[in-house]
């Protein structure tokens, strides 16, 4: 499959735990950042089994297309019958991974794309552990384990390389083998079949292991290498009439359940003496540690008198995990350096191993309780508004917000991509409740936290809705006749009868003023015809009255 091709997928699918008749009614969801699940596409679920019978699926996905990058579908089954859901993965080994093409021409004026170099991704090489010591003359497995420590880059087309040291022969038909894919903080094994000499030398003996890869950053591919070399333990002697050469290896660990960025935790190491026969004596336990740890408290260099043949000492060591660029594991360089007899003669031997403290970054991405942008009225439209904000030093991947419940949603489900550390901001939801009162819905936030583990968060919520205002019907207004008298509003009566009210009580305030004010006597002129004569101050005025 390559990029644009429109595919359908096929599955079988069984479940190991539950039977068909429990499983009740079958539906399922795909997702997918590999493909483009559109309109045309159509996804479908056939039960294959007898009721009785554990249960198994034939899920089909149809008009799908290829992104050109990745090869990965994700689905959800959901149960009927009340079993908890089901979440898969199916990957596609046909799909064949787009490559960018080059520009020919060198000198195009275009504008360079702002680009993320994080390097290839980081593969850490160790092995399984042995019961016993090996001996020499028998066969014997190395159960190789290959990690992604990388949160962002794929390894493709794995080439894993076999290289015994002298004393070790493979016993495999070819010294190599392949990996198509190698995920991000996935783990893969190998199992190779070594076979010991009977006449080995030394019990140093070890299988170096180099891993030749691609990966795809920015639309580009590149190839990267990385090489290990795995101690393997033996307690067989050198030469005939040597003494055997003890060898000194860390059995066991142990640094607690989980150590985040930030905490500080003890570290226990236990190392033994491989050899049954001679003890060490003056051994020197070193300490190195690489980005991400430090030791907390004292030094990072221990002395120990003397270890018995085949015996064993612990130390507790404390670290503190410190923030750092890459999202690898932390990694802890143990040496030794001691002395033993060999017979007569005093010798020299030195030992190292390393190991890995997985570190995860804390969760702090926080999303608020939802609240509506104001009062919440029927047939209008309203946002409901939750604010987040990401305090943790990494990302958060795949935000995902839908919201449930009986209230029209101009997008109910939003898909909000990759939250960089320090991003806020807020998810909005516009809604249109069509019926007045309490209805009830729920906000549903989903995201993979900076160590790839999904996280869902939910946010019931209660809408108060008020009644729409009646809208005036203006289409009933009544035309009477022209010449019938208009109705008069009780409006229009209250006003006129306050103004006569305030008009009589001015009048009766000007007359008891006048009655207050001295009268004039009037000799040489009148404005009144003659013969008549001026009223008494405390007569009415027929005039002013009317």
């Amino acid at each position: 499959m390559r990029k644009d091709d429109k595919v359908t997928v096929v599955a079988t699918i069984r479940q190991t735990q539950l039977i068909t008749s429990a499983a009740g009614k079958v539906s399922a969801t795909v997702k997918s950042d590999s493909f483009r699940i559109g309109k045309d596409s159509k996804v479908s679920v056939a039960v294959d089994s007898g009721d009785t019978d554990l249960l198994t699926l034939k899920l089909t996905v149809s008009n799908i297309i290829y992104k050109g990058t990745g090869d990965s579908l994700r689905f959800q089954l959901t149960y009927g019958g009340g079993a908890p859901p089901d979440h898969g993965e199916i990957h596609l080994f046909e799909c064949i991974e787009y490559e960018k093409p080059k520009k020919e021409d060198p000198d195009e004026d275009d504008k360079p794309k702002k680009v993320t170099h994080y390097g290839p991704p980081v593969l850490l090489i160790s092995r399984g552990a042995f019961e016993s010591p090996l001996k020499a003359g028998e066969k014997f497995q190395v159960k190789i384990l290959l990690r992604n420590a990388s949160t962002r880059l794929t390894a493709s087309n794995l080439v894993v390389s076999f290289e015994p040291s002298e004393g070790i022969t493979l016993l495999e038909s070819t010294a190599s083998q392949y990996l198509r894919t190698l995920r991000t903080r996935k783990t893969e094994e190998l199992i190779v079949l070594l076979r010991a000499e009977k006449d080995i030398q030394s019990p140093s003996q070890s299988l170096g292991v180099s891993v030749k890869y691609d990966y795809v950053e920015n639309d580009e591919r590149a190839s990267s290498t990385v090489s290990e070399k795995l101690f393997l333990p033996f307690d067989e002697s050198i030469g005939k009439g040597g003494s055997p050469t003890p060898n000194l290896i860390v059995s066991r660990y142990n640094y607690g359940d989980q150590v985040a960025v930030g905490d500080t935790f003890d570290l226990t190491l236990a190392f033994r003496n491989t050899s049954p026969e001679t003890g060490v004596e003056n051994i020197v336990l070193s300490l190195d540690t690489t980005d991400g740890l430090s030791i907390a408290d004292g030094s990072n260099t221990f002395y120990f008198p003397a270890l018995a043949p085949g015996g064993s000492i612990s130390q507790k060591v404390r670290f503190q995990a410190v923030p750092q660029e890459k999202q690898d594991s932390p990694k802890i360089e143990i040496s030794f350096k001691y002395e033993y007899m060999d017979g007569a003669k005093r010798s020299q031997a030195t030992a190292s191993e390393r190991i890995a403290i997985p570190v995860v970054q804390p969760d702090r991405f926080q999303v608020s309780a939802p609240n509506p942008s104001g009062p919440v009225l029927q047939n209008e439209e309203t946002t409901i508004t939750l604010p987040y904000v990401n305090k943790g030093k990494g990302q958060v991947y795949n935000v995902e917000a839908a919201l449930e419940g009986d209230l029209e949603a101009l997008e109910a489900h939003q898909n909000l991509g990759n939250f960089e550390p320090g991003r806020s901001g807020t998810i909005d939801f516009v809604v249109t409740p069509h019926t007045a009162g309490a209805i009830s819905c729920k906000v549903i936030v989903s995201y993979e936290d900076a160590n790839t583990k999904l996280k869902k968060l939910e946010f019931p919520l209660t809408l108060q809705v008020e009644e729409a205002f009646p809208d005036p019907d203006l289409s009933a207004t009544d035309v009477g006749p022209v010449n019938e008298t208009p109705t008069i509003h009780w409006a229009v009566w209250a006003v006129g009868a306050g103004a006569l009210t305030l008009l009589a009580v001015l009048l009766w305030l000007r007359r008891r003023r006048r009655k207050k004010q001295p009268v004039a006597t009037v000799t040489d002129f009148s404005w009144e015809p003659e013969g008549q004569a001026l009223p008494a101050a405390d007569e009415e005025d027929p005039h002013e009255a009317q």
